[in-house]
């Protein structure tokens, strides 16, 4: 569970120090970061719980250590899938991501 967090939180530090200064390879292509991020988190999201590592369904199995693990993994297809579509919505239609930053900002 640690390491999970851990390479998440590198991945992060490492993304906003480049957005920082300006190298970032997002930066260059002029994606908007914000947009960016919320892609970077639904993918990190997909890898938790996907095999063959899915450090989340580990702890699901530490939580009902009745259900097998191939019930687990078989119950986190629909969620995988609905990122997977998330992420194909939010590449086709980048406003969705930014609606709610640009209701809030007025721009």
């Amino acid at each position: 569970m640690a390491t999970g967090g851990l390479a998440s939180a590198t991945i992060s530090a490492c993304a906003g120090f480049a957005a920082l200064s300006g190298s970032s390879l997002a930066t260059q292509l002029q994606w908007d970061l914000i947009w960016f991020g919320i892609i970077v988190v639904i993918v990190l999201e997909m890898g938790m719980i996907s095999p063959p590592v899915g450090i989340k369904v580990f702890v699901v199995k530490s939580i009902a250590p009745d259900v097998p693990m191939r019930t687990i993994f078989r119950g986190i297809w629909p969620f995988w899938f609905a990122m997977a579509v998330m992420i194909a919505l939010l590449v086709a239609f980048p406003g969705i991501a930014m609606f709610l930053p640009n209701t809030m900002l007025g721009s």
